[in-house]
């Protein structure tokens, strides 16, 4: 009987927790909601409405966030490489500095394309809200 007691108990704490640990929306609300690649390509052909570009400019966000986490890692990486010393490496192969490095730059060219494209997505959304509260 008492521990039939305290696993209910238990449930309720974790349904009250659940309840008030809500996620916080985020700028931008998406009514359609793109899970990849595809989803994006489909989307960005025939997008005409304010929610549609917000959708794409979410979708654009997110690959910001994750080629800036990708970005962080390979420079945590480069900074633990290079932080000790090494033996001259094999000039058949590239060095793991070089490979990182060029990571990097890869990173940073996909973070600026994805926020150029954000703002784009994110700006005609702006737009045609503003076109249909005008009308």
């Amino acid at each position: 009987m008492f521990g039939r007691l305290s696993l209910t108990a238990i449930v309720l704490a974790l349904a009250s927790t659940q309840v008030t640990a809500a996620p916080v929306p985020n700028f931008v609300e998406p009514v359609t909601l793109i899970k990849n690649s595809q989803d994006y390509n489909r989307l960005r052909k025939r997008a005409m409405t304010a929610d549609e570009f917000k959708a794409l400019a979410a979708y654009c966000q997110a690959r910001v966030s994750k080629y800036e986490a990708d970005k962080k890692e390979n420079q945590a990486e480069l900074d633990r490489y290079n932080s000790k010393q090494h033996m001259p490496g094999n000039p058949k192969f590239r060095s793991l500095d070089d490979l990182l490095r060029t990571y990097i730059a890869s990173d940073d060219k996909a973070i600026a394309r994805w926020t150029l494209l954000t703002t784009q997505y994110a700006d005609q959304a702006h737009k045609l809200e503003g076109a249909e509260a005008h009308q």
